[in-house]
């Protein structure tokens, strides 16, 4: 699970994230969303100890993230919005990047292993002979989780997984999500400003405005949430005309 307490965290003297109190039990699918500039990518930063924070504490799966940063990342896989493959390699060498820096024993041959997350991903071997230019922005996505998940982590951390893609492509991505989320028990954190995808993957959704946490609550619960930030963004992520005024 992801135990965040009391957390906080500025940028000099501005205060970002302010008091945020978060948990995510085992297996399940959590999403933070929040008006621009509302602190939820400094909250996954934080919990993937690409930053610091300023006080307050991070447990993941049992461990102390502020104390142990390296020991908690190997518990996690980091997914980034652009996928953030390395333009220079091949498809298999990619996924591999992480295996080869981290994993001291190994459980199967490179090319089992490459085969196997491939298509947990929904790609065939073939794929991995692949350079990053010459896939889909979908396919990027999907490479990109495959390297997260060739470390078998306990947590997923994914930022804005389905920003620049097609409706389809987006239902299969979040699909994919889902799906490793339940059949191999991950627990998972998603930043997404999609309001139809964060209804359809999630168990809790955070809401955060001005670097506070205003709700945190399930997905019917969220939908039918009095806050008007929260009013506001599924108003319009539903409407189908403009009110416009002269």
């Amino acid at each position: 699970m992801i135990e965040i307490k009391n957390l906080s965290h500025q940028f000099g003297p501005r205060l970002i994230l302010d008091n945020i109190n978060l948990n995510v039990p085992v297996g399940k699918v959590a999403t933070i969303m929040g008006s621009s500039g509302g602190g939820k990518t400094t909250l996954l930063k934080c919990v993937s100890r690409l930053l610091t924070p300023t006080n307050g504490e991070i447990t993941v799966d049992g461990l102390n993230a502020i104390e142990d940063p390296e020991g908690t990342r190997r518990k996690m896989g980091m997914v980034f919005q652009s996928a953030a493959l390395f333009d220079f390699m091949t498809v298999t060498e990619n996924v591999l990047f992480g295996v080869r820096r981290h994993k001291t024993e190994k459980e199967k041959s490179e090319k089992d292993l490459v085969a196997e997350v491939l298509e947990d991903v929904g790609l065939t071997p073939d794929a991995g002979k692949l350079m990053p230019s010459e896939l889909s922005g979908g396919m990027r996505k999907r490479v990109g989780i495959a390297r997260a998940i060739a470390l078998r982590p306990k947590v997923m951390l994914y930022d804005e997984p389905t920003t620049g893609l097609d409706p389809v492509t987006t239902y299969v991505i979040d699909e994919l999500m889902v799906r490793l989320a339940r059949t191999q028990g991950i627990t998972t954190l998603i930043v997404s400003h999609d309001v139809s995808s964060v209804l359809r993957v999630s168990d809790q959704i955070a809401f955060l405005t001005g670097g506070k946490l205003v709700f945190d609550g399930t997905p019917a619960d969220f939908e039918t949430s009095t806050q008007p930030e929260i009013q506001e963004i599924i108003q319009k992520s539903r409407a189908t005309e403009f009110v416009l005024t002269h």
